[in-house]
């Protein structure tokens, strides 16, 4: 109860934004790699954090369906950020940041992601790491539904290693060639 009554001044304080969404539109996999397609539209309180240096750390989970809890097979970080001094965003995954100069570029960047992909890993996760939160912001986001950014389980569907040409022939015709 202590804790419901020492909430309640964070509450106040968060405004009634409109509610944001994270969902993954499809996963698939071509080769080695992930290719993520988003829909991510935060609301105007996460997008102020951001702005404000907050950094957003996203978790990444991969898994063979059916799993419980905690079987994950990869678990892989990824952040958005603001650098205020060097006037950018930043996209960081797998220990390489990519800089835009634009708040736009970057969220289309993370809503068009593509990471390394985990063998026998056949459905994906995504969600906003409350946890990692500086410590101000955790206990109102913790009971503020518009930061429970989290896309649940999607399916994977599973590509060739190259994107088939459907011009080019599908056998080699050999006829024409001279007999040695």
């Amino acid at each position: 109860h202590l804790l419901a009554f020492l909430a309640l001044p964070f509450l106040a304080l968060t405004s009634a934004s409109q509610a944001g969404t994270l969902s993954i539109e499809s996963a698939e996999t071509w080769g080695d790699a992930l290719n993520l397609r988003l829909n991510f539209a935060p609301n105007s309180d996460v997008l102020e954090a951001l702005g404000a240096s907050v950094p957003l750390k996203f978790v990444l989970r991969q898994r063979r369906a059916g799993a419980i809890m905690h079987e994950d097979l990869a678990v892989q970080f990824i952040a958005l950020s603001y650098a205020p001094l060097l006037e950018r965003f930043e996209l960081i995954s797998n220990s390489a940041t990519k800089p835009y100069r634009l708040r736009a570029e970057l969220l289309d960047a993370f809503s068009n992601m593509q990471l390394p992909a985990i063998a026998g890993a056949n459905e994906v996760r995504l969600s906003l790491s409350i946890g990692a939160l500086p410590a101000p912001l955790r206990l109102p986001a913790m009971f503020d539904s518009d930061w429970w950014l989290d896309s649940g389980w999607v399916p994977v569907r599973v590509g060739s290693e190259l994107p088939v040409n459907a011009d080019a022939p599908t056998k080699l015709d050999l006829s024409g060639l001279p007999k040695p």
